[in-house]
């Protein structure tokens, strides 16, 4: 799933890093979360990109089962989202789970499609 090119941070043909301001939004998704682990989520193949924001704290696994690890555990696959943080992820597997810490909320994602604009320099270099 995850692409190593055509990713943000865009940047110009000599390298230079184009800011994470402009997407190409490819979906939409609204997940309710509880402290008991969800149903699977399937998201599409062609998805690189996704942004989380999340009503409260919660965690993420890709292609497994979320759950709240115990201390020092090493959870794979999973990413933790902060209450009204936002954490930009390339996911490693079509499908996830979310698990709340403490309590219902919602998680939503923005799935973003990647795209490789090529502007031309004298965009970038006649303003």
């Amino acid at each position: 799933m995850s692409s190593k090119s055509q990713r943000y941070p865009l940047s110009t043909p000599d390298g230079i890093a184009i800011p994470f301001d402009v997407i190409r939004p490819y979906g939409f998704i609204r997940k309710a979360t509880a402290t008991a682990v969800s149903a699977t989520v399937s998201i599409p193949d062609v998805t690189e990109i996704i942004s989380f924001s999340a009503t409260e704290d919660c965690i993420v696994c890709f292609g497994g089962t979320a759950i709240v690890a115990s201390d020092g555990a090493l959870q794979l696959n999973s990413v933790f989202i902060q209450k009204g943080t936002r954490v930009t992820v390339a996911p490693t597997f079509n499908t996830f789970t979310v698990i709340s810490l403490s309590v219902a909320g919602y998680l939503y994602c923005q799935l973003i499609d990647k795209w490789a604009g090529l502007a031309l320099e004298t965009q970038y270099n006649k303003r």
